[in-house]
């Protein structure tokens, strides 16, 4: 539960809550219900933040026992707590989050009336943290460039979001996988003078060798992605981006249930769009609204452009023709 206020009273049944100190959603507080909360800049998210440079599932923040924990579910740019990487760590009132460009502070129920309601720490006294989070993005920053090689995204999550143990022993063991992976990459494109020939064999490869591996989980993850972004556009009645973005998530994942639903509802709400608009056009034919029936056949050849042989789509572009020549004789 979302609110936009840091001075919320204690609600029946919250175990915690966060409140953001720093970033876009400055002010909020949301309040925790159940022993297990993800937050991510993703719908699929208990919490769902606005903060463009969090990951779209960065933390699960949960009850282990007697006592809270955090874990960063690998996200890009990693996750501070108290100013410190974390890959798995316990939780106590009044520790500071910081992930992507926020600063988010926790307090547990058992806390106190007091405490739980207390105003947060002032931006002023978290300037340790914001000094923490700059130099971790630096080092990230640092190591993507490191021999032109995208170090984070070939290393997965123990490049960002792993526990400090050592500090210096981090940049060595970045330093020594940016060689080996420069070296392997120089053998690969020296190896053989076929290997353009090669390339220009894998032009014509199909669809489904650029999809992700399944094996790791990854075809469920893309196809959510392109789900969530069309479930977006649905709600907002864009049914012909939605379409494309349910068609895309069964590319990816054939057997996703709710993509195929959604795509029925879609065109079976652009089958009712078209009727709408087909049957307000007669009306301003009728009406001897030719400006106004040039627009609802528009909207008709819009909606169905994508299935031009469909008899609907005929019948809104014969008109719009016939129209196009009634205006011209207007203005003649």
């Amino acid at each position: 539960m979302k609110f936009k206020d840091h001075h919320v009273p204690m609600q029946n049944g919250e175990l915690a809550r966060i409140k953001v100190v720093q970033g876009p959603d400055l002010g909020s507080t949301w309040c925790i219900f159940s022993p297990v909360a993800t937050l991510g800049r993703g719908e699929d998210n208990d919490i769902v933040v606005s903060d463009l440079k969090t990951s779209r599932n960065h933390i699960r923040i949960y009850i282990d026992g007697a006592r809270w924990g955090v874990a960063d579910l690998g996200s890009a740019n990693g996750t501070l707590l108290n100013g410190q990487p974390l890959k798995n760590a316990v939780l106590s009132t009044g520790n500071t989050l910081a992930l992507g460009e926020s600063i988010l502070e926790f307090s547990a129920r058992e806390a106190g009336t007091l405490v739980f309601t207390a105003p947060p720490k002032k931006p002023s006294q978290l300037l340790d943290e914001r000094r923490a989070i700059e130099q971790h993005h630096k080092k990230l920053r640092a190591l993507t460039t490191v021999g032109g090689l995208d170090i984070p995204k070939l290393t997965g999550s123990f490049a960002v979001s792993g526990v400090s143990t050592g500090g210096s022993k981090r940049p060595l063991i970045y330093g020594i996988l940016a060689i080996g992976l420069a070296a392997v990459l120089f053998l690969d494109d020296s190896e053989s003078p076929n290997k353009s020939n090669a390339k220009k064999d894998d032009k014509g490869r199909a669809l489904a060798s650029f999809l992700p591996d399944e094996s790791k989980g990854e075809v469920h993850r893309t196809a959510e992605q392109f789900f969530s972004v069309g479930f977006r556009e649905y709600r907002e009645k864009n049914y012909l981006r939605a379409k494309l973005q349910f068609e895309t998530t069964l590319q990816v994942d054939p057997g996703h249930f709710l993509a195929r639903l959604y795509l029925d509802k879609c065109n079976q709400d652009i089958d009712d769009e078209v009727k709408f608009h087909l049957d307000r056009a007669k009306k301003s034919i009728s009406a001897g609204k030719v400006a106004s029936a040039k627009g609802h056949y528009e909207s008709v050849t819009r909606l169905l452009y994508r299935d031009q042989s469909n008899p609907a789509y005929v019948e809104a572009n014969e008109e719009l023709k016939g129209i196009k020549k009634t205006l011209e004789r207007g203005s003649s």
